[in-house]
């Protein structure tokens, strides 16, 4: 191939980017690629609902549609993605649920998660925790806080099927001028409520879903002649020596 040759090449590939650019809106939800209802659960297990738009995706998008969307976020923002770009998985997915790049799981509307959270304010926040994105009233983006700087927040979050990216607060396309988003904060939390394990006398072992697990003194009520712990089963009965708590 001479010069020529590949310079009308490298145009065309180019105008066909641009081509694609124009396009990105449609490329934001993959619902046209295969795919399939299906229900995950919050850190403390509870499970999404149907309405909530959980898809897992088998099928990805061409790789010059992808390549058109790390294109248009370095034109539109200066950045580069830190993960590749995929349709498998989405913003919601990324911060709330999965952040490995094995993930096939897309989620539309994060309601279980976000109230599965505990709500902090801006001046709590921490890495770790997780920035909402709200425009009247629909979550629109989720992110997740990876350090603080000089007082700003230094984020993570998945840009649609484009990649992964390391922004500010308001440098993402969630928050430009033209968009009245709101933001709020959250912090995942584990309910150690998924089971208890008797430790005998005055505590027991409680275990979160995660896995996580917290040594805490026994929850003891009345039963008869007996005391029993409300979460573990731990009995003693009332005329026993056995302290009931230290």
């Amino acid at each position: 191939m001479n010069h020529l040759q590949r310079g009308i090449a490298s145009f065309f590939a180019i105008l066909i980017v641009f081509q694609i650019v124009l396009l990105l809106p449609a490329y934001s939800v993959p619902s046209d690629l295969n795919h399939a209802d299906v229900t995950v659960y919050t850190h403390n297990h509870y499970p999404t609902s149907l309405s909530d738009d959980v898809w897992e995706v088998y099928e990805e998008r061409s790789a010059l549609i992808l390549q058109a969307l790390d294109f248009y976020n370095y034109s539109a923002y200066g950045l580069y993605p830190i993960a590749p770009s995929t349709a498998k998985y989405n913003c919601h997915s990324y911060a709330w649920y999965d952040r490995s790049s094995t993930n096939i799981i897309w989620i539309n509307n994060p309601i279980a998660f976000v109230t599965d959270a505990t709500p902090i304010t801006a001046s709590n926040v921490q890495p770790g925790d997780i920035v909402v994105y709200t425009e009247q009233g629909d979550i629109i983006h989720s992110a997740v806080v990876e350090s603080i700087s000089g007082g700003e927040l230094v984020l993570v979050s998945k840009w649609g099927e484009a990649g992964v990216y390391r922004h500010t607060l308001y440098q993402n396309p969630y928050s430009p001028p033209d968009v009245q988003s709101v933001v709020s904060y959250y912090r995942i939390e584990c309910k150690y409520n998924h089971y208890y394990t008797d430790l005998g006398r005055t505590k027991h072992q409680a275990t979160c879903w995660c896995g996580n697990s917290i040594v805490e003194e026994h929850s003891m009520i009345a039963s008869g002649n007996l005391f029993v712990c409300s979460k573990c089963g731990h009995s003693v009965e009332m005329w026993s020596n056995e302290p009931v708590t230290e």
